[in-house]
């Protein structure tokens, strides 16, 4: 059996789908380490794992970008002390900024037995940073992304694109039967951390008060509008704070529309795909975002996108509820069903690639 490990420079509570490898690791009695950073200071664990190996970090708030790079890049000797010790075959490179820190020494000792997981963009844009992701994918087995879009924005290279559905989160969401009728408001939804609340500042002044819709506000960071929705006397937006990850499923049984507005023309929020998207699809709702986004393009392409425009911002409530009476929910029914059939083939080939680079079968 061979020995195979993890590195990520972050806690692995945020090593989104971890389990599409161990799930087959474990099918095939093969151990696997996991060597990782915890910047929270708190013990994890994780079921089936060999060996846990924990970096504690500790970082200040008032620290430069360049001092907290610099503790981060502590990890590095850490871990590389470590893969020496335990000889380990195959390494799995958790997240791009690991691959960019570890990219000499894996380039160097373990050339065509590692993989390399991107989950974000990062800094492409300088020329040093695209030069080293170059390398650090020109010898690494397989890539895997979890957006199409940054084969654009990545060197280019072979990658495969691996969606962020996950399975156990959204278990028990119930799908959409039918759209609301003319005499129901229609429930927009944003659901998560409040990541650009300028955006939704915008959103709430252009919802507020038109009866047509209700707006809903889920999750941390929500809950600073509410002054704002109070003095607007704005009955129609309804606002939570952060809420438990198995609370998800019945927050989402009262959307119609999945609110995933960003910022447009953004390379970095443009590029990625959102957990949202992913709830619109368990649902079989449409979701909102911005026409320059890959969200919005991988959305349209199934059949159930809403997309907007700075320019429709003003008018976006008429334009959503245009764009979601439009729509009939049998098409968007066999678009979510069409996404999750892909969704799957892509599954079934990264078990193929592990198998084939990992068990050598």
């Amino acid at each position: 059996m061979k020995k195979v490990a993890f590195i990520c420079a972050a806690n692995i509570k945020h090593m989104t789908l971890i389990s599409l490898y161990t799930d087959l690791f474990r099918k095939c009695g093969q151990n696997f380490d996991i060597i990782y950073v915890d910047k929270y200071h708190e013990i994890e664990e994780y079921d089936g794992v060999g060996k846990l190996y924990r970096y504690e970090l500790t970082l200040k708030p008032n620290w430069s970008f360049f001092r907290k790079l610099i503790a981060y890049w502590g990890f590095k000797k850490f871990a590389i002390n470590i893969i020496k010790k335990e000889q380990y075959d195959f390494i799995i490179v958790w997240n791009e900024f690991t691959g960019f820190m570890f990219e000499d020494f894996l380039r160097k000792k373990y050339a065509f037995r590692y993989c390399i997981n991107i989950r974000d963009e990062n800094f492409n844009h300088i020329s040093f940073i695209q030069h080293r992701y170059k390398r650090m994918i020109e010898k690494s087995c397989f890539n895997t992304i979890s957006s199409d879009r940054f084969k654009e924005i990545f060197p280019k290279g072979d990658y495969l694109f691996i969606q962020s559905y996950n399975k156990e989160l959204i278990k028990g969401v119930e799908c959409v039967s039918q759209k609301r009728s003319e005499n129901e408001p229609i429930r927009v939804m944003f659901i998560g951390r409040m990541s650009y609340p300028e955006t939704m500042g915008r959103a709430i002044e252009a919802f507020a008060n038109d009866k047509r819709f209700e707006l809903w506000l889920i999750g941390d960071g929500c809950e600073t509008f509410r002054g704002r929705v109070k003095e607007m006397n704005a009955d129609n937006v309804i606002i939570h704070g952060a809420f438990k990850p198995k609370e998800t499923v019945e927050y989402l049984k009262h959307a119609d529309v999945i609110y995933s507005l960003n910022k447009e023309n953004d390379i970095h929020s443009d590029s990625l795909l959102p957990i949202k998207l992913y709830y619109a699809i368990a649902r079989h709702v449409p979701i909102l975002a911005y026409k320059s986004s890959y969200t919005y393009e991988y959305a349209k392409k199934y059949g159930f996108g809403i997309g907007i425009t700075d320019a429709e911002f003003k008018n976006i409530a008429n334009v959503v509820l245009d764009e979601y009476n439009l729509l009939q929910q049998k098409d968007v029914d066999e678009g979510c069903y069409r996404a999750l059939e892909d969704i799957e083939k892509g599954r079934c080939e990264l078990n193929r690639l592990i198998t084939k680079h990992v068990f050598n079968n």
